[in-house]
Parts: C-alpha cells; structure tokens; sequence
C-alpha cells in the first residue's frame, strides 16, 4: 500500500512538474512572439523614416553646393527627391577620410551641424554630429585633434548606429 501511494505520489509529482515547464514554456513562447512583433514593427517603421524624402528647402541647398551625388540622380529634374537613406552616401561621397578639413566639412554642412564638442588636448580627436533629415540620421564625424582632418565618418539610425 504505502509503494502504491508513494507510486501515485511520484506521478503526481512528475505530472505537476510537466504541466509546470509546459505552461512556462507557453509564456516564455508567448513572450518571445510579442518580442518579435515589436522587432518587425520597429523594422517597419524604420524602413518608413529611410523612405521619407529630406525637405525641399534641404534638398535646394544641398544641390545649389553641388553636394549631390551623381549617384542619386540629377537635380534637374523637376520631381528630385532626396531620401532619408541618401543621407549617409552625401557625406561618404563629399568627405575623405584622411584628407577632408575640418573647415571644409564645415563650408558644406554646417548648417546641419547639431553639436560639436570643443578641442581638447587631452583627447586625440573631437566629433561633430550632423543632422541633414531632421528625422533621427545622424552623421559623426570625427576630427583628428591637431590637424583638424577627418578620421571617420558613421551614419547612426533611428534605434543606433553603423
């Protein structure tokens, strides 16, 4: 009598332990589906903003500097739009790592220049951030701190950078 009830015990044991993991896996499943449609939201809405057109008044003064790529297209025709994900490929285009000034970067996109932190001896190089779309894509650029000459430039997103 006591082995079957110990028997019975075990299997009540063992079907609370399996009922247990199973109803935690259906929420650890469940959680990981909501994790999943915010990923595909967030994608989603991403892929909006990179499809959204600069203003005409940037684009006007992008293209009368000549700042355009001829990649992108021609600023003679009359229904010229640049996009969100151009962004980065106007300052890959225009700035040369290693060779491009400080003061150069600055005749061509100061009027984007949301924030540039001061010179200071004890670092090796200052960035400034550059925001052309008003939509969230940055761009940095990074200056050497004694020659002023660009050493990198990133384009950050939405949510991060590259």
């Amino acid at each position: 009598m006591k082995d079957r009830l110990f028997r019975l015990f075990m299997w009540g044991c063992a079907l609370i332990f399996v009922v247990g993991i199973g109803s935690n896996l259906a929420v650890v499943i469940w959680i990981f589906h909501l994790l999943d449609l915010r990923n595909m939201e967030r994608q989603a809405n991403y892929a909006q903003i990179l499809s959204t057109p600069l203003t005409t008044e940037v684009t006007t003064s992008l293209c009368q500097r000549g700042l355009i790529p001829a990649s992108l297209g021609s600023c003679l025709l009359p229904d010229f739009q640049i996009h969100v994900e151009d962004v980065g490929t106007i300052f890959r285009e225009n700035i040369q790592t290693g060779k491009t000034s400080y003061q150069e970067v600055t005749d061509m996109f100061g009027e984007f220049t949301r924030y540039c932190e001061e010179k200071n001896d004890s670092r090796s190089e200052f960035r400034c951030d550059y925001d052309i779309s008003g939509r969230g894509q940055h761009v940095l650029v990074y200056f050497d701190n004694t020659t002023e000459v660009v050493r990198s430039v990133r384009i950050t997103g939405c949510g991060g950078g590259s």
